[in-house]
């Protein structure tokens, strides 16, 4: 070897001590800039206080940014690390990881169309004859948005575009409904139902120049956790229709999880400025992710938005 690369390796060796990367975590989002070979310090005090918890000292684990992926980093341990930690350090990422696949957002939704309102009797006829269950193939939730909430006097006087009308405002976050999804424009939830209760009220039309009918059903997600959060009102649910024009069946495309009120707040016709955007939608994260798990898993800064683990191959 020349002379003067080893000189360099071994200083390298005397300065880091003898570290070799042990794991390699991989996020949904960013953790670092590769360009810059820094860690996001959440992550790096985060990550070193896990396997502080587990008895590796600090000064025997190292952080490395991924040199071309931003959200990838690599954790490195010093060979006096004994093996029972190193196993339960990647124990403790791997449990993350499960607990991620684990947290679905799909659900199913059973109907009463016998508990619906009816603008004659045809209608009445055809609710009969919709499927009584249908499993909502649901992403988890992905896109966000802020939404006002509106009295009825409002929408059918217009004073909702006035300047400077205050409204409630609340936090939704959406998660995307797969197809076939369910033929539903429109739903609601109430908190606190009980047996025999129903949990969700929704609209239904065959097509958008029919009258809109009404009906009765519950919604149970496969998360336990998610049931709860709604039970409790601490979710509230809608759907929500991103193409108007295009889908003459008006079937819901999406399905919104408000998680919390912002206030009375100033707007113009639903309408708020970029600036108030970027501050609510920081408000927005801080809600979604004191709601915890699903939630944490795609939403904000946590480790929960570990997607991967991987085990480094043996030196040779």
């Amino acid at each position: 070897m020349n002379r003067r690369l080893y000189t360099a390796a071994l200083l390298l060796m005397l300065l880091t001590g003898c570290k070799q990367t042990y794991l390699t975590l991989h996020f949904q989002d960013t953790v670092g800039n590769p360009k810059q070979a820094q860690i996001v310090p959440y992550f790096a005090e985060t990550i070193t206080q896990m396997a502080a918890g587990i008895g590796i000292e600090p000064d025997h684990i190292g952080l490395e940014m991924d040199r071309k992926d931003d959200k990838t980093l690599h954790i490195s341990l010093d060979s006096a690390v004994p093996e029972t930690q190193r196993q339960r350090l990647q124990e403790l990422f791997s449990e993350i990881v499960e607990a991620r696949a684990a947290g679905t957002f799909e659900a199913v939704l059973e109907i009463a169309p016998e508990t619906g309102k009816y603008t004659n009797p045809e209608y009445r006829k055809r609710a009969m004859a919709l499927p009584r269950r249908f499993s909502l193939a649901l992403e988890p939730v992905k896109y966000a948005d802020v939404l006002f909430h509106y009295s009825m006097e409002e929408l059918i006087s217009g004073k909702l575009s006035a300047t400077g009308t205050p409204n409630e405002a609340f936090c939704q976050y959406q998660a995307t409904l797969q197809a076939p999804g369910m033929p539903f424009s429109q739903m609601g939830s109430k908190a606190g139902s009980g047996p025999g209760d129903y949990n969700v009220y929704l609209e239904w039309k065959d097509n958008k120049r029919e009258p809109a009918q009404f009906l009765f059903g519950n919604i149970r997600f496969a998360n336990p956790t998610l049931n709860q959060m709604l039970f409790d009102n601490r979710i509230q649910l809608s759907a929500i229709k991103t193409s108007w024009g295009t889908r003459e069946d008006r079937r819901a495309d999406r399905v919104g999880f408000s998680v919390g009120s912002l206030g009375l707040q100033y707007h113009e016709d639903g309408e708020i400025s970029p600036l108030q955007h970027i501050g609510f939608m920081g408000k927005c994260e801080g809600m979604a992710m004191d709601l915890g798990r699903p939630f944490t898993f795609y939403i904000g800064r946590s480790m929960d938005r570990l997607v991967s683990v991987e085990l480094a191959p043996p030196s040779t």
